[in-house]
């Protein structure tokens, strides 16, 4: 607890430093108010500033796997997968029902080996392991979650 804490003072230094705060794979966020004569705007900054590079670093987890999956998805002519749309940390997905499993085990996959995209593109060490569950069903929302093999 004491970690996390530490963090947040760190995290208020940085951007009382440096009127900003970087995610973990560098996409920075400018947070001006911090220099605001209204206490209120300022805890607000300092709150933007603990926030944000937990949220982008999800968000960016999120879109650089889906680039990956892409990218196979497109090299290995599938046209029985189309990737739909991405909502914050999920990712939407149309699947033929025939080959299911074999496009779950695809975005499994590129998702938890993500860590090595962000050590060989970003030269960021992330050491915390992925998880991710992937629910299958009609919509969105609902489903039965597949395991990976």
């Amino acid at each position: 607890w004491s970690m996390l804490l530490d963090w947040h003072k760190l995290q208020r230094k940085r951007v009382h430093t440096f009127h900003q705060v970087r995610s973990l794979i560098g996409r920075v966020r400018h947070l001006p108010n911090i220099l605001s004569s209204d206490k209120e705007a300022v805890a607000e900054a300092e709150r933007q500033a603990i926030n944000f590079p937990c949220q982008s670093l999800a968000s960016d987890l999120t879109l650089l796997a889906l680039i990956e999956i892409v990218k196979v998805i497109k090299e290995r002519g599938w046209d029985w997968i189309w990737a739909v749309c991405l909502i914050h940390d999920a990712i939407l997905f149309m699947v033929k029902k025939e080959h299911l499993d074999e496009g779950c085990q695809l975005i499994y996959d590129k998702m938890v080996g993500i860590t090595q995209v962000l050590r060989d593109k970003f030269k960021a060490n992330f050491s915390v392991p992925i998880q991710v569950e992937i629910k299958y069903g009609d919509h969105f929302g609902s489903g039965i979650i597949w395991k990976p093999q």
